[in-house]
């Protein structure tokens, strides 16, 4: 294989007979000798298989083509008496083809051929797959995933406190979970924003303020910034009983997941079913969210353009050659905090030290 050198020549190393060898080159679709070597006939015609390229059309129903040479040239290896090469010249790639320079408007430059070989592993090639790519084991967020994860939220908020109706109750869980997928994306950027580095993702109460401003969601009445650091504050508050578990993590001064999910329900029957702007609370959590598309649309179209550009050949061929590197990253970084039998996971903090 031919291999450019410091000074923009390409050279290869192969192991040749000793004293003399003939030689000739493949033109396209014809054989000629080597200009400036001494010229030999051979005794008897011999049968030489032409190679192919994907940019060279030889004209054969398919199968090998080969032509009968009896003239080649001669190159001496050992310092006989035959001419070598022209006084000056010097040594060319002879698998190469002759293209415009692009850094040299109007000249030319010799570059290496792909070899018969790379092109017909090209050829013998099949098409990239996800399935049998790095990421054909990436979970894609469905709508079972979506109705898994609000049925492990939904039961932990305390939302038969303020919804006194059982009706009311799922009405509100509902229409909470018919736009549960663009509520993950919103508390994915809210915990983002929010994050410190700490272990467990959450919400803090500024961030909330900011996505409700933004949103024109706050009024002069029903929904001021008092009654949304109240709402917040409610949000937080674990209840207890004998048949409530602690939690297995430690919130600090921010919204979990479901916490931020209560919170979310009671911005909207605090905003629009306490104002009469609707009449049931399913209608309140309807016009929340109408409320919010300005910023969770955009979420959603970016995750989709990014996973679009990620998940390809070209993407797939860098990690799979990075993999045994990314593993031991990967092991040497993650299930700091994790509890005996569990599986080792990297937290925020442990990717955020990565990256650092």
């Amino acid at each position: 294989r031919l291999t450019k050198e410091p000074d923009g020549r390409f050279t290869c190393q192969r192991m040749l007979p000793p004293d003399q060898i003939c030689v000739v080159l493949q033109v396209d679709s014809e054989i000629v000798p080597v200009a400036g070597f001494d010229s030999a006939a051979l005794p008897e015609p011999v049968s030489i298989r032409l190679r192919q390229d994907e940019n060279l059309t030889l004209p054969h129903d398919g199968g090998a083509l080969t032509v009968q040479v009896s003239d080649v040239s001669v190159l001496q290896l050992s310092g006989g008496s035959g001419s070598t090469r022209r006084s000056g010249e010097q040594h060319a790639p002879t698998r190469a083809v002759i293209i415009d320079d692009p850094g040299n408007p109007g000249g030319i430059c010799v570059k290496p051929r792909i070899t018969e070989t790379e092109y017909m592993a090209k050829k013998r090639r099949a098409p990239w797959d996800f399935k049998t790519s790095i990421f054909s084991q990436w979970r894609f967020e469905t709508a079972r995933l979506y109705h898994a994860s609000f049925g492990a939220d939904w039961p932990h908020t305390k939302a038969h406190k303020f919804l006194k109706e059982r009706a009311d109750q799922e009405e509100a869980a509902s229409a909470m979970k018919a736009h549960y997928g663009q509520f993950l994306r919103l508390f994915r950027r809210c915990a983002a924003s929010t994050s410190d580095g700490a272990t467990t993702m959450g919400v803090g109460m500024s961030v909330c303020m900011e996505v409700l401003t933004k949103a024109q969601v706050l009024d002069t009445m029903f929904c001021k910034m008092a009654d949304v650091d109240t709402m917040f504050i409610a949000a937080r508050v674990r209840e207890k009983g004998a048949d409530k578990r602690p939690l297995a993590v430690k919130a600090a001064d921010t919204l979990l997941r479901f916490q931020f999910l209560e919170f979310l329900v009671r911005v909207a029957l605090a905003r629009y079913l306490k104002s009469k702007e609707v009449a049931s609370i399913g209608q309140a959590v309807e016009r929340l969210f109408e409320a919010l598309s300005s910023q969770v649309g955009p979420l959603a179209s970016q995750l989709d353009g990014f996973l679009g550009e990620f998940h390809c050949e070209a993407c797939d061929t860098v990690l799979r050659s990075h993999e045994p590197a990314l593993q031991s990253v990967f092991r040497s970084n993650s299930g700091r905090w994790a509890k005996p039998g569990e599986a080792r996971m990297m937290s925020c903090k442990e990717f955020e030290a990565v990256l650092a």
